[in-house]
């Protein structure tokens, strides 16, 4: 009786040991860059949060949202119905929102987002991002995507005499991630830069559009605007939605809108849940950009 008791333990033991290894090799397995599909597959409790909580592990579980390739939105964004791949047979917005983090109302937009069961794409300044790590943590784990707008928004710097210098933009952009590795303990895998004022505004970006590629990074402009740039002590929700609902009437290829607006504005965080009911009622879904996809490994 004893010997088969003695037999039971060890089968025990055994068995645990083996799920413990198997547990470990998974967990090891996510750590050497698996991008998040893949995490999910393995029952990690310890695999690495910041992975668990970008876009496109947390998106999947949002009805409400569809994950879209950087380089395909940028695509449908300048050549409109010409793209082969337009999506003709619905209509997507993309509500991008530039200039933070900003605590105050940045916080606010992400909780107007997470309540309404959809997500946006927040394009931060690096230079803005010290002491507001918890905020680009919170906007990932409600399933926000996030891109990069420079670290320094230094327009004379990245565009002396309205000319894009490649040099100064890539090593802008160097400062960036390095400002990212350090506040999330990870090299997040960006796929979406925006320019400071626009790719349109400025003249000689080809080398830096190049450069950006071989970095894995599109570059993505808009095509509606809130006009939430003008002085603050004049903006108003209804100046906001009025230049909403004209933009997007303006445009010819009207399935695929690209919003901008700023998180630096409290009329814009006022008027946020206006502007996803008027898209709702425009039949719109709801898109992010799939940035960040993973985690870098070199």
């Amino acid at each position: 009786m004893m010997q088969k008791k003695r037999t039971i333990i060890r089968a025990c033991v055994g068995l645990f040991l083996i799920i413990c290894l198997l547990s470990s090799a998974g967990c090891m397995a996510g750590r050497r860059g698996m991008h998040i599909g893949q995490i999910r597959n393995h029952a990690c409790p310890r695999a690495d949060t910041l992975l668990q909580a970008m876009p496109a592990f947390r998106a999947k579980e949002m009805g409400a949202v569809k994950i879209y390739s950087t380089a395909q939105v940028q695509e449908w964004l300048r050549f409109g119905s010409r793209s082969a791949t337009y999506p003709n047979d619905r209509k997507i917005v993309f509500i991008t929102i530039d200039d933070g983090p900003h605590s105050q109302h940045g916080m606010k937009m992400i909780e107007t987002l997470k309540a309404h069961n959809i997500a946006a794409t927040f394009f931060y300044i690096g230079g803005y991002v010290a002491g507001r790590e918890a905020q680009v943590k919170l906007a990932l784990e409600n399933g926000n995507s996030v891109g990069l707008h420079s670290d320094s928004h230094n327009y004379r710097y990245l565009y002396p005499g309205r000319s894009g210098n490649a040099d100064n933009i890539i090593q802008d952009l160097k400062n960036l991630l390095q400002r990212y590795q350090w506040a999330l303990g990870q090299a997040p895998e960006f796929t979406a830069y925006r320019y400071p004022g626009g790719h349109m505004s400025w003249k000689n970006l080809s080398e830096a559009d190049s450069r950006l590629g071989s970095m894995g990074l599109a570059w993505l402009d808009w095509n509606v605007s809130t006009g939430d740039s003008v002085r603050e002590d004049i903006l108003t929700v209804e100046m906001i939605m009025n230049n909403v609902r004209a933009t997007t009437e303006r445009i010819s290829d009207k399935n695929v809108v690209v919003l901008l607006m700023h998180e630096t504005e409290a009329a814009t965080a006022e008027a946020l849940p206006e502007i996803i009911r008027y898209y709702q009622d425009q039949g719109y879904e709801f898109g992010i950009l799939d940035s960040p996809k993973g985690i870098r490994t070199q």
